[in-house]
């Protein structure tokens, strides 16, 4: 007999052979090949979901991604800045320093000016009382010697008198010009 076993569509054949109803092989080939394009379309829609859950990975990550960096950035903005605002605060502590000792210094300096002016106030007023002195005894002496003479006045003696009397005037004006020089050379230092 034949080598095909019996199926239950199959037909028995004149020869004694069975022929397989075409309309089973179909329904079968049928069959397997939807099953094939069942897997094959499964796992398409499986590289696809995977695909949107990578998707969904990245867009989930990138944010948090941005965000981490937006705050690192921050952060070191803030750090930059702090260091600039503490620069410039020690900048002002050195400036309110540097103030407080110009203003010292001055304050010192006018103290001290104040006292050689004074000192040399006392020095042009000695000076004067010493000249005024001066010119009170050159004035007795003339007086002295208008005495002496009694009266009399001759032209040498009134020469003589002039110039005892001019004389004194230099002494005088050398010493209150010297006076002046050395207030002078004081203010100056």
């Amino acid at each position: 007999m034949s080598s095909v076993k019996p199926i239950e569509d199959s037909i028995k054949t004149m020869g004694g052979n069975y022929i397989t109803d075409p309309s089973s092989l179909t329904t079968q080939q049928l069959w397997r090949e939807i099953a094939s394009l069942k897997e094959l379309l499964m796992s398409r829609i499986n590289s696809v979901e995977k695909a949107i859950e990578v998707a969904h990975e990245d867009l989930v990550r990138v944010p948090t991604d941005v965000q981490k960096s937006v705050i690192t950035l921050k952060e070191l903005h803030d750090e930059k800045f702090a260091g600039i605002n503490q620069r410039f605060l020690d900048n002002k502590l050195a400036l309110d320093a540097a103030f407080k000792s110009v203003q010292d210094g001055n304050q010192k300096s006018e103290l001290g000016t104040t006292k050689q002016i004074d000192a040399q106030g006392l020095l042009i007023n000695n000076a004067t009382t010493g000249l005024q002195g001066q010119i009170n005894d050159l004035k007795e002496r003339v007086l002295r010697g208008e005495a002496l003479i009694g009266g009399k006045e001759t032209g040498s003696d009134r020469v003589r008198l002039q110039t005892g009397q001019i004389i004194a005037y230099i002494f005088g004006a050398i010493g209150v010009l010297s006076v002046l020089l050395s207030i002078y050379n004081a203010l100056k230092k």
